[in-house]
């Protein structure tokens, strides 16, 4: 990102040498280093601005690997790559070294990524037999959470341990709990920038946030967030560096509201902020943040559309009169490397993958360059670029 110190420091570092591997997304849908306290730096051995997507034109077990440059991509050597399985949830780890990948059967797999973006042969890291909806990585690069949608048992956050060879270790689990008794369906996970917290969004179940203790990768303090019916939906959720979270909800009431909400919390307890809403597109299904947390913009999968917002002290102000074309059923964001873009994943099997330009403002500006993925609408179209 241009406007951050990671741009400072992506000069002035090398490109570390992939060495031999033993066993073995991103940020997010967002992911990427910025505004974060520490970053790890171990596993790295890239410096190029990779972006990589699931559910590609070839077919759904094959993810694409692209460098962008320019707002263009060019494919890398070799892609599209043929995983065996469609994933269900992918992160880039925090040095870039590794892109871990989940399966529906249950199983994380870890590939090493090598200076080109081209991923190694995976490796089985853990196996929970559930197909996971959600991963992410702490900032400082310790800490893999997975969750899993195992919505007709317990579904459970998991928390696994990365060691600098990208090694995934047990540590943890939790069941997730909430107050309404309404069904807990995982989306997503997410960890606060400075590792204090992690957060869940369960469809109608509401969220779980637990406070974190990054020494030891153990849970204590537990706060729920509850939706207002058994019809409601939260299904993205976001964190910005000042303990703000942001939930992108579904309402069903008397007629449908889709907005996003924002909670700060403030002494071991979560507080709405004033306005404590605000209007989205159809069906807001992923969140990502650009420029050190000043600009949210939000997926919204039934209308294919993405709202722009700027960010000042856990407030939203719309950017625009009107959504930005994406993809068909956009589903998932990612802001690139530099941060001077975002990029889109949807099912047009034409266009599933689209570029935009960040302005100064904020505004997303159509890129001329897509790139075909997305083509089967009953697996997730997933998009994660290097940090």
């Amino acid at each position: 990102m241009a406007r951050t110190w990671r741009k400072v420091a992506e000069r002035l570092a090398g490109v570390a040498v992939l060495g031999a591997l033993p066993v073995m997304i991103g940020c997010g849908p967002f992911f990427e280093c910025e505004g974060k306290t520490s970053c790890g730096s171990s596993d790295s051995t890239t410096s190029s601005d990779i972006v990589l997507a699931s559910n590609s034109s070839t077919g759904s077990t094959y993810i694409n690997s692209w460098t962008l440059s320019s707002g263009a991509l060019t494919a890398v050597s070799g892609s599209p790559f043929l995983l065996s399985f469609a994933p269900t949830a992918m992160v880039v780890s925090e040095a870039n070294g590794y892109l871990f990948v989940a399966s529906p059967a249950g199983t994380i797999y870890s590939y090493a990524l090598s200076s080109a973006g081209v991923p190694s042969n995976g490796t089985a890291q853990a196996v929970t037999g559930y197909p996971e909806a959600s991963m992410d990585i702490s900032s400082d690069g310790k800490w893999l959470f997975a969750v899993d949608n195992a919505t007709a048992t317990a579904p459970a956050l998991r928390v696994y341990s990365i060691s600098s060879s990208g090694v995934l270790s047990a540590v943890t689990s939790y069941a997730l709990t909430n107050k309404t008794g309404y069904t807990i369906s995982p989306k997503s996970v997410r960890v606060s920038p400075n590792n204090d917290y992690v957060a869940v969004a369960m469809g109608a179940g509401g969220e779980d946030i637990l406070a974190f203790d990054t020494s030891d990768g153990s849970f204590s303090t537990i706060t729920w967030l509850n939706t207002a019916s058994a019809a409601d939906g939260d299904n993205a959720i976001a964190w910005d560096n000042n303990d703000n979270l942001y939930v992108a909800r579904t309402t069903s009431s008397t007629s449908t509201v889709y907005s996003v909400l924002i909670y700060n919390m403030s002494k071991g307890a979560f507080t709405t902020s004033i306005p404590s809403s605000y209007t989205t597109g159809t069906a807001p299904s992923a969140m990502a943040f650009v420029d050190d947390y000043k600009y949210l913009y939000v997926a919204n999968k039934s209308d294919s559309t993405i709202s722009s917002f700027s960010q000042a002290s856990g407030v939203l102000t719309q950017l625009g009169s009107t959504n930005t074309s994406a993809p068909t059923s956009v589903s998932s964001l990612s802001s690139d490397k530099s941060g001077d873009y975002l990029l889109a994943a949807g099912y047009d099997s034409s266009s599933g993958i689209q570029v935009f330009s960040v302005g100064s403002s904020g505004i997303l500006a159509v890129q001329p360059t897509t790139a075909a993925t997305g083509t089967t609408t009953s697996v997730p179209a997933l998009v994660v670029s290097t940090h």
